[in-house]
Formats: C-alpha cells, structure tokens, sequence
C-alpha cells in the first residue's frame, strides 16, 4: 500500500541556486510544504513544536555550521541563525525549561579528536553560550540530548575510550549530565560498553532510572545471540549505575541490525526502529516490547523495498508513525509509514522526485496532522523542507 507523492516535481521546479521562499510558484503554496536554506547544501536534523509556530533545526554543509529556523504556525520563516564552526554533524535539540534551546553537534578539536559540542541559544536565535566535552586523546560522539525529569539534560553517544583492554573493543557507550548552564554533573559521566563495538543512539527516563538504546555486537550467555549486530536496552539507576532491574537485551535476526530511534510509550513500554542489512539489502527492522523488556512484536516489513527507519512516534491512536528512507532506481525517497499497535502495517507513503532525498525527525500534531522534516535534492544542492500531511498521510492546506 504505497503511493508516490511528488513533491519535487510537484513544489521544487524552477528553483534557482539560492533559494528563498520567493522561488515557489503561486499555485504550488497551497499544500503545506516549506523549505528552508541558503546558497549551499542545508540537510534538516529535527524540529521542535511551540505555541506559535515551530522551531526547525539542520545543518549548513558547506558552512559546517548549525542552521536554525523560527517559524510561524503555517510554517512561515520569521528569522534563521547559523551557529557554531567546525561541525561534523548536527543531531540533536531540545527546549530548555527557560525558554531557551539547546542545539547538540559533533565537532573536532585541535587534534583532530571529534567532541561533543553543546549550544545554548534564546528564543531570537542568538547564541547565550557554548561549550565542548570529550576525553583527551581518544574520539566522543553524541547522537542524542535528553531532558531528565529533574530539568537536567543527558547527552548520549559513544567513544573509543573503552572501558575494557580487551583489543577487540572498538567503541563503548558515553554520557553525560549537565545542567541548563551546562554544569557537568559529577555523579554522571559514565563509559558502559562489552568487548567489540557498542553505539549508544538514545537515553529514555523510566520510573526507576533510565534506559540506553543502540547497537552492539555483544553476545550475552544468558541472552540467545544472533549474528552480528543487534539493537539493544541496557537499564540504569537514577545516577547511571548499572542496574538489575532487567540484564541487557538484545533484539535482532540473523542479519546485522542497526539501531536507529526510540520512544517510550504510554503504558510504559518502548517502541524501537532499525534497519536489518543483510549484504546490499537493507529491511525495515521494528521492535516493542513491555517496560520490562518483553517482546510484544519484532517484525521485519519485507515487502516495502530497500529502506532505512529513522524516526519513530507513537501516534493518538496507539498506532505508530515512522519515517524512513526508500532507496530504489540510484536514488532515494522520503516514507512515511503507519504502523498499528500490533506491528502491522497499515499504509506506506512515498515522498520524493528524481533526485535524492532524506528524513529527518517525525512528530504527530494536536489536531492528529503528521509533520516531518527532510532533506531535499534539488539538482546540484540540498535544502530543508518541512511537510505537513492528514492523519492518512496525505498532503494538507495550510
């Protein structure tokens, strides 16, 4: 059940190198589709939902800056900021209980060694403050910044810093708290990890501690191993200490797995997507399980092509809606998937053109309306576009 929506054919046409709002041609505004960018290559990272509008965030490439957007509730662009230099990769934000946003990246340092770079910004998009947190000598990567329930925020990711000497350990999960002065907290700055390699992609709060989410090639004896790499939770305290609420878990087949995004659930369960690669072919890999770890389905959606997930919801109706990438004819396609409580898939969407195209970050609206945001190709450049469609998946008015 899958349907090709057009969009760059259908919005993109005409575009000249720099593109403002401007270069869409009348009739074409109509749908809720907006892009965002300056000359160069922009690629959408996440967006934030606010009272009055949203609050988009990607990355300028060719700047290796961050690239920050405010718009109004029709997605109209009020004003936009390029912040932070040397960034490898934007991946992350969140709001701050001030009002204020806290921007996540990966940079490098005068050495060469990839850190963690953090910066706080006002709701104009000025930059209030920044700073780096690494290891000496050795590689931090974040994929990840949450907020904890005390009002703290823990960044997540991993380093190869490990935290055995055992030569086949190539990376272990890293963390670290810090207050919205971005204060390290001295009870939390931890390395957790197995021999081989273990990437921490999320940090989820649950009622006795919290939960890390990602991959790793570990193969527990009390846990039946699959072959290469699985998606995995590991639980922690409230001070990141490892805890035997439940040992660790894995999920996967006999494929590799790689984890990709996680959410927790209303009756406190998770919900987890990934993509399984077997040799060129990639599958769309989704797991939920109890708040216990226990398997409610793991399924595999084998009949919708080579595609990547990357951001998952949970939707009003217990439902999931999930975005992904679909590669087919050398290029690649935006999709969108509904997903119901069971693991069965409802309908597919496709979002796309003749070019390449990549999701972003997916959330569900108040009035039950889909918005995402996504990198779109337009002959020799990317821009940010952010989409809003009906609960069906459908482009929508303004």
């Amino acid at each position: 059940m899958k349907r090709k929506l057009a969009l760059i054919c259908l919005i993109f046409t005409g575009i000249v190198a720099c593109d403002t709002e401007n270069n869409i041609e009348t009739h074409y505004s109509e749908y809720f589709i907006k892009y965002y960018g300056v000359d160069g290559d922009q690629e959408a990272v996440d967006f934030e939902i606010l009272t009055d509008g949203y609050l988009v965030l990607g990355e300028n490439v060719n700047a290796n800056t961050a690239y920050l957007v405010r718009t109004d509730l029709l997605g109209n662009e009020l004003w936009s900021e390029q912040l932070g230099e040397n960034i490898d990769e934007v991946v992350d934000m969140v709001l701050t209980p001030s009002g204020s946003y806290m921007v996540v990246a990966n940079t490098r340092n005068s050495t060469s060694n990839r850190e963690v770079l953090v910066l706080k910004v006002d709701d104009q998009g000025s930059l209030i403050q920044s700073d780096t947190f690494g290891i000496a000598g050795y590689n931090v990567v974040a994929s990840n910044i949450t907020t904890t329930r005390g009002g703290s925020f823990i960044v997540t990711g991993y380093t190869n810093s490990v935290a055995t000497n055992v030569n086949s350990d190539i990376s272990d999960l890293f963390s670290f708290e810090m207050d919205e002065n971005m204060v390290s907290q001295g009870l939390w700055r931890n390395t957790y990890g197995w021999d081989g390699e273990d990437i921490g992609v999320k940090i989820l709060d649950r009622e006795s501690g919290y939960v890390f989410f990602g991959t790793t090639d570990h193969k527990p004896s009390d846990n039946m191993p699959q072959d290469r790499t699985n998606l995995f939770l590991f639980p922690t305290n409230t001070i990141g200490d490892q805890t035997s609420t439940f040992p660790l878990q894995l999920y996967g087949t006999t494929a590799a797995e790689e984890a990709a995004d996680i959410v927790r659930l209303r009756d406190g369960g998770y919900a987890m997507v990934g993509t399984s690669f077997s040799n060129a072919l990639r599958t769309p890999f989704m797991v939920r399980v109890t708040s216990n770890a226990a398997t409610i389905f793991q399924t595999q959606f084998t009949e919708i092509g080579s595609m990547e997930l990357k951001s998952v919801v949970q939707s009003s109706d217990g439902g999931f809606l999930v975005l992904g990438v679909l590669y087919e004819d050398n290029g690649s396609n935006i999709a969108l998937l509904k997903v119901a409580a069971n693991g069965e898939l409802v309908w597919n969407k496709l979002f796309g053109g003749e070019d390449s195209n990549w999701p972003g970050a997916i959330k569900e609206m108040e009035d039950g309306s889909i918005g995402f945001v996504a990198t779109i190709e337009l002959e020799n450049q990317t821009k940010i576009a952010f989409i809003k469609v009906t609960p069906d998946g459908e482009l929508t008015h303004e």
